[in-house]
């Protein structure tokens, strides 16, 4: 009798709470409309909205390679399956044409589709729940206003059970709104609504949301580390201040901690066309992470900046098989490390990719070099996958991170070096 009462129990609960998941997963569709003539948008609106888009890095994660701008398509792969980007253009069959404004604003603070499903947090609306209903309007006036394009990307493949969209309400009562509070500075808005650094800067749980208790610690993205931010633990031999920030957030250089690359060189680029002041903002914000500088980042600061001074020589590294390579493959651009030939290289010693805990990011981009689109900000660097094989790849790394860097060697860099080759479709 126990027994039985104990397995109706049960199947209450479960029905129970197949009905609660049900009530808190649905959302009613909005009605589909024309879409708004281009004239109807005032042109002070659309040119923030481009800005707006600017600094939400929309047009990277919605345009593939060699395709129409916002058709989306663009494969972006999750621990729990592949998503594909969705076209946000006016197009009324494939994008966002027939969506109303009250629609747009629900998917990008709800994540809320118009025809009322879940979309999945990888487009980041968590962080664009602080959006007020201005900034809302712009970025609206500015897609509406682009030249439509017909295309439907490929549907989501996400493993069981992720691929069961009604999970995601449950996702979002626990995760979905990651956006500063309204009293917060104009920098801390931008950075953690519109720009979501955090969801590249911030490592993840189980479930695919940021640890808050790890914020700006760094985390892998698209096969890079995006390093930590706050000031304690970002591995630059020289503190970032808000103006080398501000610059390199434009123009995708700092002097004095090189160049921006995968997915961060995106960012740079499109960040060239948001409004400066804006971007000040988020500068003033991310360089003032985690309070002031713990003692032992001013005191490298001070032995680096004692070297750039001259007053102090660095001991020349041992020659050998990766001082060598250096010397033949590197030094025609970089010099000894701590000078090199253009204003446009900072010197290989200010890397935070060399300073970093995770090698990735140096060997990205050692492997592929680094190229700009015409009229891109920032330097180039010729791959060397073709050049180097793994064995001189990982000494010249050795010589940079032990010899020029005075850093204990990566562990398991072998290993790194062999996995990054095979991400990349190399030998």
């Amino acid at each position: 009798m126990r027994l039985g009462r104990l397995i109706l129990a049960l199947l209450i609960l479960l029905v129970a709470s197949v009905v609660a998941l049900g009530a808190l997963s649905w959302h009613g569709s909005i009605a589909p409309g024309t879409p708004p003539a281009p004239a109807s948008f005032a042109q002070p609106s659309i040119a923030k909205g481009a800005q707006l888009a600017a600094i939400g890095n929309c047009e990277t994660c919605h345009t593939q390679p060699g395709g129409r701008r916002f058709a989306g398509g663009v494969a972006i792969p999750t621990p729990y399956g592949t998503l594909y980007s969705s076209n946000i253009t006016p197009d009324a069959a494939t994008g966002i044409g027939a969506w109303s404004l009250p629609a747009f604003a629900r998917a990008m603070r709800r994540g809320i589709s118009r025809d009322g499903h879940h979309l999945y947090p990888a487009f980041p609306y968590p962080h664009f729940a602080g959006l007020d209903d201005q900034q809302i309007a712009d970025l609206y006036a500015y897609l509406m206003t682009r030249p439509a394009a017909a295309n439907r990307p490929a549907d989501p493949v996400m493993q069981f059970p992720f691929n069961m969209r009604a999970l995601m309400a449950v996702w979002n009562v626990l995760y979905g709104n990651a956006a500063a509070p309204p009293t917060a500075s104009r920098g801390e808005q931008l950075a953690e609504g519109l720009a979501h650094c955090a969801a590249c800067h911030s490592p993840r749980n189980e479930l695919g949301a940021e640890r808050t208790d790890a914020a700006y610690q760094g985390a892998e993205i698209d096969g890079w580390h995006a390093p930590a931010l706050e000031n304690a633990t970002n591995p630059a031999p020289l503190p970032w201040s808000e103006e080398e920030l501000a610059t390199y957030l434009v123009g995708g250089l700092a002097q004095h901690h090189g160049a921006s690359a995968g997915p961060m060189q995106a960012v740079t680029n499109n960040l060239a066309h948001a409004d400066p002041a804006d971007v000040r903002a988020i500068a003033a914000y991310i360089a003032g992470l985690g309070g002031p500088l713990p003692p032992s980042r001013m005191r490298r600061a001070e032995e680096v900046n004692a070297v750039l001074t001259d007053s102090a020589i660095p001991p020349i590294p041992p020659a050998g098989p990766g001082a060598d390579i250096y010397a033949g493959a590197c030094a025609v651009c970089h010099q000894d490390g701590w000078r090199s030939t253009s204003i446009n290289l900072a010197p290989l010693a200010l890397s935070s990719a060399l300073s970093d805990d995770s090698p990735r990011d140096a060997i990205r981009v050692i492997l592929a070099g680094r190229r700009a689109r015409e009229s891109e900000p920032g330097p180039q660097m010729p791959p060397f996958a073709n050049v180097l094989n793994n064995d001189q790849l990982i000494a010249v790394l050795t010589h940079l991170r032990v010899g020029m860097m005075k850093q204990q060697p990566w562990p398991d860099l072998a290993a790194t070096v062999t996995a990054i080759r095979r991400e990349q479709g190399l030998r």
